[in-house]
C-alpha cells in the first residue's frame, strides 16, 4: 500500500512539473520588451510600389503593466496589402505537432476601428531547410481608444496549407502594422501550449 501511495505521489509531482514546463511562455525572453528589441527583428519589405514606410522603437513610457513596450510608427501603409510588411518578428519557435497553443498580447492605438496582422510560419528566413509554410494567421480588430486591449488567438500547430508543409521546429511569429498610417503600441507577448 505504501508503494502505491508513493508511486501515486511521484506521478502527480512529475505530471505537475511536466505540465508547468509545457505551459512555459515560448517567448519568455524579453516578451515585455524590457530590453528593447533584443531577440526581436523588425523592418520593412516589398517592392518600390508596395513597400511601406515606418519604423519601430523601444518606448519607455506607459507599457501595459510596466514602463516598457514597442511603439510602431507607420508613415506610409501598404496599399491593399495584407499588413505584414512593416513587421516585428521573433524566430526560434519550436512547436509540437497537433498541440494547441494560446497566443496573447496587448495592443493599443488611437485609430477608432483598428486592426493589425499576425502570422506564424516557417521558411528559409526562420532557419528551415523547407520552403515557406504557414501555420496560422489572424487579423486582429480592436477599438483604438488609447487603452490597452488584450488579443487572444488559439491554434493547433500543423501545416495550414498541404502543398506547403510547415517546419514546426523552425518557426517564427510576425506582427504586421502597415494596414494604415499612424502609431501602434504592443506589449507582453505570450505563446503557451494549452
Amino acid at each position: 500500500m505504501k508503494r502505491i501511495f508513493l508511486l501515486t505521489v511521484g506521478l502527480t509531482v512529475l505530471s505537475t512539473v511536466f505540465n508547468s514546463v509545457q505551459a512555459q511562455n515560448l517567448l519568455e525572453n524579453n516578451q515585455s520588451f524590457n530590453e528593447g528589441l533584443r531577440d526581436w527583428e523588425n523592418g520593412v519589405w516589398g517592392d518600390e510600389q508596395g513597400e511601406p514606410k515606418g519604423y519601430l522603437k523601444h518606448y519607455t513610457e506607459d507599457g501595459q503593466d510596466d514602463s516598457n513596450c514597442i511603439k510602431i510608427i507607420c508613415k506610409k501603409p501598404t496599399k491593399d496589402g495584407q499588413g505584414n510588411k512593416l513587421f516585428l518578428k521573433r524566430s526560434g519557435l519550436r512547436l509540437r505537432k497537433n498541440k494547441t497553443y494560446i497566443l496573447t498580447f496587448w495592443v493599443k492605438s488611437r485609430y477608432a476601428d483598428d486592426e493589425m496582422y499576425m502570422t506564424i510560419f516557417s521558411g528559409p528566413d526562420t532557419g528551415s531547410k523547407k520552403e515557406w509554410g504557414g501555420i496560422t494567421d489572424q487579423t486582429f480588430k480592436f477599438t483604438g481608444n488609447g487603452e490597452w486591449h488584450k488579443m487572444t488567438h488559439r491554434f493547433t500547430a500543423k501545416s495550414q496549407y498541404p502543398d506547403h508543409p510547415a517546419d514546426l521546429k523552425n518557426a517564427a511569429i510576425v506582427f504586421g502594422f502597415d494596414k494604415r498610417k499612424g502609431s501602434y503600441f504592443i506589449d507582453n507577448v505570450s505563446l503557451r501550449e494549452e
